[in-house]
């Protein structure tokens, strides 16, 4: 008897100390002790596949709005107009006011600054993203400009028809240069380096002055067949490209004649440009090439191909423009993606700035009719300007 009592009283202690100790589990935790709730698992965002299949670091490229259109204050006729774009990474900006003609050139100088020429204008700021001072205009819109240049000791230049070629040293005025009367054509390209002054023709020839002579032009006849789009100057030589598809190079220690033909493309070579890499880019209506030894050339074989009026590259990333205001972008790793068609007519100029600055030029055809608002009979399409 007495040891069934024994038995049952230590059953009684027993059950007393699992109950205590079920009753100290229960407690919560004390204060900064809590555990974070932890997240249902879930399917993948459509944000994160994104991201996950688009190139590292490639940014969207946002279409080229449209601007507003100045026909309703003209006259029925068709005319040329432009604008000049600025990207900062994240959204467009119109840089110069609606009565902009066709932007051909963007280039940068440096202590002088960046120019943009119009048709009848040259346009400047000195510093990067501010304002833009028109420092120069053609009288009654001749001569029309169509190129430009600069050099930080020599000063900048634009181009034009004529025989035009406007300088400036930098200090907001411009003034004329004299060519001799067999040069007073149009001069379509206009580059240089530390040695001379190099003019590309319409009609197909490249003059040369040096700035030890400056006034003192040579001339070599015919290198092309026809209109000279742009030239370049690399540490192997100069090159230049034309209408009918010439991509002619002259080597360093050549003589201002010795103009050779390194490529030939079956339609006409419009964009040009040489990187801080010393590798040298040209395009037009067949892609993209590039040349990275002299005298071979390739195709880059993931650039879209579609027209591509105008090329430039600030060695990380390269980027084409064309018709419908598609941007072409080529990122370090040689990927190429497109923008959508923007809204603001053919690309025809470009210049890649630091970081994610892009200033682009474009060109767009208006039609007013009688009694025409302008905003229905406007026409975003491509003229040819440069012929």
């Amino acid at each position: 008897m007495v040891v069934f009592l024994l038995l049952g009283l230590f059953g009684l202690l027993a059950l007393g100390a699992l109950v205590a100790v079920f009753a100290i589990l229960r407690q919560p935790p004390p204060d900064g002790a809590r555990e974070a709730p932890r997240p249902a698992p879930s399917s993948p965002t459509k944000a994160a596949a994104t991201a996950a299949t688009a190139p590292a670091g490639a940014a969207p490229i946002a279409p080229i709005p449209a601007f507003p259109s100045p026909a309703y204050r003209l006259k029925p006729g068709v005319y040329m107009f432009g604008q000049l774009w600025r990207w900062d990474g994240v959204k467009w900006h119109a840089e110069i006011g609606d009565d902009c003609e066709p932007v051909m050139a963007i280039f940068d100088t440096p202590m002088l600054g960046t120019c943009a020429v119009t048709w009848d204008s040259v346009h400047r700021r000195t510093s990067p993203g501010g304002p833009w001072a028109r420092e120069y205009r053609s009288p009654n819109g001749r001569p029309r400009l169509s190129s430009g240049w600069g050099h930080p000791i020599h000063g900048l230049f634009a181009g034009g028809d004529r025989g035009t070629v406007l300088h400036s040293k930098g200090d907001g005025q411009w003034s004329r240069l004299e060519l001799p009367e067999a040069l007073r054509t149009v001069v379509s390209a206009i580059w240089g380096d530390d040695d001379a002054l190099y003019l590309g023709m319409a009609d197909g020839r490249i003059a040369r002055s040096a700035w030890v002579s400056r006034g003192e032009w040579q001339t070599a006849q015919a290198v092309s067949r026809d209109y000279v789009f742009d030239g370049v100057s690399t540490p192997r030589g100069q090159y230049a490209v034309s209408q009918s598809g010439d991509v002619l190079f002259l080597a360093r220690d050549g003589a201002p004649d010795a103009w050779r033909s390194d490529k030939k493309l079956k339609s006409a070579a419009k964009g040009l440009w040489a990187d801080a890499a010393g590798r040298v880019w040209i395009s037009g209506a067949e892609g993209v090439f590039r040349s990275d030894t002299p005298g071979v050339w390739v195709q880059e074989p993931s650039a879209p191909q579609v027209p591509i009026d105008a090329i430039g590259s600030n060695g990380a990333v390269t980027w084409g423009g064309g018709g419908r205001s598609i941007l072409q972008r080529r990122d370090a790793a040689g990927r190429w993606t497109s923008s959508a068609p923007g809204k603001s007519g053919t690309i025809v100029s470009l210049w890649v700035g630091p970081g994610q600055e892009l200033l682009v030029g474009t060109e767009f055809m208006i039609e007013v009719s009688e009694g025409g608002t302008g905003v229905e009979n406007e026409v975003v399409a491509s003229a040819s300007v440069a012929s």
